[in-house]
This record gives structure tokens, C-alpha cells and sequence, in this order.
């Protein structure tokens, strides 16, 4: 186990549970450090905990190497291994934090608890089980809708339906409005100077006009047979 100048975790670990820590690396016979060092904006890692890993492992000589620090938010913990999951430590990190039985645990139990995820190498695994219940399942195809989705669906068709007669009634009058000098075709038939088909004369005006040329006819044929 790693523990820096200046970290100040006596509160978190007593020296009987750091030395406990330092029994379980060793047993694993994994290349782990674990560096439990507060990070704040503005040290000297700027509160990256990527960062802080990325010292130590260059401090340690490089190579294959698992760093465990604090996370980004208490009390996470986050892993950071060199070659990337070769051990998959950073979901088994992770995993720590969204188990049940870790729920207030502290920080020693939290740490041996990633190092057997580490050292069993299914944190993938174990990171999936522990947040199955984040991932809500998709509602199934045909399923009911619930009765509040039901209600809104009553309520809201018929003022759409409203809207939208209302809309079809606005635009008819709109259209009205906008040819406000039309006239019915009769006044344009009637008009002075329209080009049309001669009106014809009604059946009784004809009827009176050859009865008429028939009588002057014969007055003319009786003059003509007097002597």
C-alpha cells in the first residue's frame, strides 16, 4: 500500500487496517498501489485522480500496474491499471460503489472489497450485477399505456379536434375576405360591352311575328284580286 506525504487518512485508516490492506496486495500478488489522497482543485494534481495515478505509475518505474485512489465524489473509489483491463479494475472499482451490502461501509472495507474484484478478474461482471436495477427495461410492444397516460389521451383529443375546426373555419373566412368585390355571374352577363351569344327570343314574341306576316299577306293578295 502507497500512502503519500500529507494525506492525512489516520481518521480513515488506523494503522491496524492499513497494515490488513498491506496483507491482502500481497496476497493477491497483483501490482496494486493504493493511494486514498483527498484530491481538491488546485493541488498538485489539480483534484484529477487520473493524474495522481499517472505520477505514481511513472514514479514506480512503469510496467503493468493497478492504482486504486478516492474517487470523484465520496465514497467512490476509482482504479486505473496499466495495460488498460487486463484485470478489468476499473469497473471493479466502480462496482464497489453501487453494491448494497457497501452502503456505509468505510473506506478499509471498500478497498479490500475492489482488491478480490480485481483479483477474481470478472469486475465486468460484477459491475453489470450491481447496476442492473439503474437500467430500466423498455416497456414491452402492444403493453397498455397506464391509466393517467389514458385520461390525457381523452382529454387532449377533443381540443385538438376543436383546434382544428377552428383553424378550417378561420382560413374560409380568410378567403372570403380576401376577394371582397365579388359578384354573382348574372351582374358580369348583364354587363354593358360583354362579348356573348345573342339572347334568343322567347316562344311567344316568334309566334306573334309569323301570325302578324301572315295576315299582311293575305290583305295583300285580296287588294291584288279586285279589279
Amino acid at each position: 500500500m502507497l500512502v503519500l506525504p500529507g494525506s492525512s487518512l489516520s481518521s480513515a485508516v488506523d494503522p491496524g487496517q492499513r497494515q490488513q490492506l498491506v496483507h491482502r496486495i500481497r496476497h493477491s500478488g497483483l501490482p496494486i498501489r493504493v493511494a486514498p489522497v483527498p484530491l481538491v482543485e488546485g493541488d498538485s494534481w489539480g483534484g484529477d485522480a487520473r493524474q495522481l495515478a499517472e505520477v505514481i505509475h511513472d514514479r514506480m518505474g512503469g510496467g503493468p500496474s493497478i492504482v486504486i485512489t478516492l474517487g470523484a465524489f465520496s465514497p467512490s473509489i476509482a482504479a486505473h491499471e496499466w495495460p488498460a483491463d487486463a484485470h478489468h479494475a476499473q469497473r471493479a472499482a466502480a462496482a464497489v460503489f453501487h453494491q448494497h451490502d457497501m452502503a456505509g461501509a468505510g473506506l478499509p472495507k471498500r478497498l479490500t472489497r475492489a482488491i478480490d474484484i480485481i483479483e477474481a478478474g470478472n469486475g465486468d461482471k460484477v459491475y453489470e450485477q450491481a447496476t442492473a436495477g439503474l437500467r430500466a427495461p423498455a416497456p414491452e410492444a402492444g403493453s397498455s399505456s397506464s391509466p393517467l397516460a389514458r385520461l390525457l389521451t381523452l382529454a387532449i383529443g377533443p381540443m385538438l379536434l376543436l383546434a382544428t375546426a377552428g383553424l378550417l373555419l378561420r382560413r374560409s373566412r380568410l378567403r372570403e375576405l380576401s376577394t371582397p368585390f365579388a359578384l354573382p355571374r348574372s351582374v358580369f352577363a348583364a354587363a354593358p360591352g360583354r362579348r356573348g351569344p345573342t339572347p334568343r327570343p322567347r316562344g311567344g314574341t316568334g309566334r306573334t311575328a309569323r301570325y302578324g306576316g301572315a295576315r299582311r299577306a293575305g290583305r295583300s293578295g285580296i287588294r291584288r284580286a279586285r279589279p
